[in-house]
């Protein structure tokens, strides 16, 4: 069992450590564009605190006036299944309720069966599929109510 784990508005001194996690999703990640992206969507990046120590993010974006996405989500190994990817999402869906938009969204790789799972629990419905959105692997494309 695992302690209690704080789920807060990412800050700039945390980006570093961001990126590091964001590079275990996709290693042709580079800095540049994770500052571009906290710039831009900094009020919708949330990190998961044990202890003083960043074990995972979550980082949202818009898409349209009714729309919000899960552009990445990540909880360190040793933390997974603890409940930090539960609250990491629901602290992005609330955000996304507060300032009104309707619906949420994400892609996952299609292979990614625990993430699947993660989803499905979470309410997400698959709507289609994204051909080799991963390089040469698909993407599903899942969508949530946000009610």
């Amino acid at each position: 069992m695992i302690g209690m784990v704080k789920v807060r508005l990412a800050s700039i001194k945390e980006l570093s450590v961001i990126g590091d996690m964001w590079k275990k999703l996709e290693p042709s990640s580079k800095y540049q564009d994770i500052l571009k992206f906290y710039m831009i969507f900094r009020r919708y990046i949330f990190i998961a605190e044990l202890d003083g120590n960043l074990v995972g993010f979550a980082a949202g974006s818009v898409k349209d006036d009714i729309r919000g996405h899960l552009s990445a989500i990540y909880v360190e190994e040793l933390y997974r299944r603890h409940g930090v990817g539960q609250k990491l999402i629901e602290s992005l869906e609330n955000k996304f309720r507060r300032e009104n938009f309707r619906k949420m969204t994400l892609e996952v790789k299609e292979d990614n069966y625990n993430a699947i799972l993660f989803y499905e629990r979470n309410n997400f419905i698959c709507i289609g599929k994204k051909p080799r959105y991963y390089g040469t692997k698909d993407a599903l494309f899942y969508l949530k109510e946000l009610t």
